[in-house]
């Protein structure tokens, strides 16, 4: 016999669960959101969406495929190169590809960002980052109605709204942030919401 990750998982449900450790959030309001505190464990039915660009991402692989093939137009002599080839254009256009294709790496292999909204309580946000190799199946099958068991770490303050996810080194400029944009796989949170550390995600 040999332990899987879906056995162990149900194990330390079943722990958990026996030591009433477990908070099931069958419904959310005020009162019962002010209970919640840091480091216990929630259970929850819940709505989970990736952020914005993380399935473009994370297909954004296929595109360093093309690199190949623009650095052999780029060194074709120019009688075999198509009339409208522009090798300033190819140049730059490798360089976005190459800057797309490392961010689609570091998503491949870096924590995965998204929310959860608990069923019948959209009022209420949960923000996580899922460990990519704990993750089974398609980055894009995590998306839907799930139920999820999760360690509360911190909750958002009332007036002080946070931007989490994002890449590394990946910043707004002046003029980005003074008209509100958003950096990649980023999303702002608003009381009320949380940050949780996900234990894990079935249906």
């Amino acid at each position: 016999m040999r332990q899987t990750a879906g056995s162990r998982f149900n194990r330390l449900h079943a722990l958990l669960d026996a030591s009433g450790s477990i908070q099931p959030l069958e419904a959310l309001d005020d009162d019962i959101w002010d209970q919640i505190g840091r480091n216990e464990v929630v259970e929850v039915e819940a709505v989970l969406n990736l952020l914005p660009g993380v399935l473009e991402m994370s297909q954004a692989t296929s595109l360093s495929g093309l690199l190949p093939v623009i650095n052999m137009m780029k060194d074709l002599p120019d009688e075999f190169r198509p009339d409208d080839f522009n090798p300033e254009d190819a140049e730059q256009m490798s360089a976005q590809i190459s800057t797309i294709d490392s961010f689609a790496q570091h998503l491949g292999s870096g924590p995965i960002p998204c929310t959860f909204v608990p069923a019948g309580s959209s009022r209420y946000t949960f923000f996580a980052e899922l460990a990519r190799a704990s993750v089974e199946g398609e980055v894009a099958d995590l998306e839907g109605e799930v139920t999820v068991l999760a360690r509360l770490k911190r909750k958002i303050a009332k007036g002080k709204p946070e931007t989490l996810g994002g890449l590394p080194g990946i910043q707004l400029n002046r003029e980005q942030r003074r008209t509100g944009g958003a950096a990649p796989l980023t999303t702002q949170l608003r009381y009320p919401a949380a940050v949780a550390t996900v234990i894990g995600i079935y249906r």
